[in-house]
Parts: C-alpha cells; structure tokens; sequence
C-alpha cells in the first residue's frame, strides 16, 4: 500500500548551514535540520510569524 504523497512546502531561504552545535553542548554532537524546520525557525524567530502565519507560509497544515 502506497503512503501518502509528500506535500510540497515553500521555502523562502536556502540555509547556508544545514547542521549546528549550540553552545554549551557538553557532548559537541552536531544537530542536523532539515530545510523544512530552519524555515520553521527562521520565519518565528526573525519574522515573529506564529504557528498559524508560518504554515499558511508554508503552505502546509498547522500540525505538520
């Protein structure tokens, strides 16, 4: 049985990075994100947008 077919997002900014270490991380383990979850980040963190904003953005459901 087939799954669901993938939703395209749109995304306003390739990120130069796609991995980081935060500081203070004791173990130095790198975080990978996906394209998907920087937009996320950088749509609530630099523009202020809420979750409802970000995904009507997006093009996606809230809950995703």
């Amino acid at each position: 049985m087939a799954g669901r077919r993938e939703k395209l997002r749109r995304v306003g900014v390739i990120p130069e990075y796609r991995g980081f270490t935060p500081d203070g991380l004791a173990s130095g383990d790198a975080i990978d994100m996906t394209v998907d979850e920087l937009e996320v980040l950088r749509l609530c963190d630099l523009e202020g947008l809420n979750q409802e904003a970000v995904a009507q953005q997006m093009g996606i459901a809230r809950a995703t």
